[in-house]
């Protein structure tokens, strides 16, 4: 894992904008990247991912990435902390310059946990512009990429399904849960699921 604190590499500026419309960091509801359809065009399937474990994805969700990592033959992604004021790929934000690392994809779990030192909204994204997820302070995950990564994803963490259920369950009496209700047709099957309990992550 390379880290690099600072304004984002030229490469990582040119992966960002291959997956994601906009690089304005959070606020609140419903400014933040991961309370909207973040996306560009070329983003095939969208999935949501709840609940993550605080600011990180759980060692199911991280599994199911290196299998869709391994089928799309991708050895590395990129990892950018994005929560706080102006532009973060080029300026300082407001607890420091935003930090962006490199991980390879076979890195343990504990290793990819490291990209994101404090607790602060962070995006995940393809060096290739295959994919991307945005991560919540409310502990879910916007994912969105290409047809065959969404495919092996979902073959890999089949509670996927299950997740969408929970994320609704969650935010199903908030009055702020509008840029949910603006998601989910989005999601395939997601309509169809009623409010229920997520079982528990191991």
């Amino acid at each position: 894992m390379t880290p690099h604190k600072g304004p984002a590499t030229s490469e990582m500026v040119q992966a960002w904008w291959r997956v994601f419309c906009s690089d304005s960091p959070s606020d609140g509801y419903p400014t933040s990247l991961a309370f909207q359809y973040p996306f560009k065009s070329a983003v095939d399937e969208v999935m949501l991912l709840f609940p993550l474990d605080g600011y990180y994805l759980t060692k199911k969700h991280h599994a199911a990435l290196q299998d869709a990592l391994s089928a799309i033959d991708e050895p590395m992604f990129y990892v950018s902390t994005y929560e706080g004021e102006g532009k973060f790929l080029d300026s300082p934000d407001v607890r420091g310059d935003a930090v962006h690392y490199t991980v390879n994809r076979d890195d343990p779990y504990e290793t990819y946990q490291q990209a994101v030192p404090w607790p602060l909204e962070n995006a995940l994204y393809s060096s290739s512009g295959n994919w991307g997820l945005m991560v919540s302070h409310e502990m879910h995950g916007v994912l969105g990429g290409s047809k065959r990564f969404i495919e092996v994803f979902k073959s890999s963490y089949q509670l996927w399904r299950a997740d969408v259920a929970a994320l609704k369950y969650y935010w199903h009496e908030n009055p702020n849960r509008g840029w949910l209700d603006n998601l989910l047709p989005r999601i395939e099957d997601g309509l169809e699921l009623e409010p229920a309990e997520h079982p528990e992550d191991d």
